[in-house]
């Protein structure tokens, strides 16, 4: 009987062994992808913080271009800034 269990057994152990290297990869994988993460939670503050930086810049432009207008009758859109700066 112990005879047929060691086919066995040598399966089980070559599949607990399997199994660690499923988790020691998956668990790198996790860590890869989370530090990805992260990196794109960064860029996307910071393209956040040059959007602002932007957005105040065509603000003050919109001030200083004519200072009759009130800064709402200027649109928002990059199309429309460059147009003006264009002139």
């Amino acid at each position: 009987m112990k005879a047929a269990l060691q086919p066995l057994e040598g399966q089980v152990k070559s599949l607990e062994e399997e199994m660690k290297e499923l988790r020691t990869a998956f668990e790198g994988e996790c860590t890869v992808t989370m530090l990805c993460n992260k990196s794109v939670v960064a860029h996307m503050v910071d393209v956040s913080e040059q959007l602002e930086e932007i957005k105040k810049t065509l603000d003050d432009f919109k001030t200083e271009a004519d200072p009759q207008r009130i800064p709402g009758d200027i649109p928002d859109d990059v199309a429309t800034f460059h147009d003006a700066v264009q002139r």
